[in-house]
């Protein structure tokens, strides 16, 4: 399997998992919404994206609810 086969088929993965009831990582994000992951980080400091949490000692996620709420409260104000 090559690499773009791998990642069309990560992405398609990806899309179809539902956000609720579960932690989701930075690049997730940055594939749902089509925003970098430094735009992310800097959302979030800003205050303007839900925070993240510590899964470990270098790990850290996002609650998946609280980025599907983020997400509806962008499309309905757009």
């Amino acid at each position: 399997m090559n690499k773009a086969t791998s990642s069309t088929r990560y992405l398609e993965m990806v899309l179809a998992l539902p956000l609720a009831n579960r932690l989701i990582n930075a690049k997730e994000i940055a594939i749902r919404t089509g925003k970098s992951i430094p735009w992310i980080y800097h959302e979030e400091k800003a205050g303007r994206f839900p925070k993240r949490i510590r899964i470990g000692t270098r790990g850290v996620a996002w609650r998946g609810c609280e980025v599907q709420l983020w997400l509806d409260q962008c499309t309905t104000t757009s």
